[in-house]
């Protein structure tokens, strides 16, 4: 469960700084 939570934290951060970089670009 640990492992699944990580990964979706993980997921979201990466998507957030995604949108960031769209938003700077």
């Amino acid at each position: 469960m640990a492992n699944s939570i990580g990964g979706a934290v993980r997921e979201e951060t990466v998507l957030s700084r995604k949108r960031e970089e769209v938003q700077l670009g």
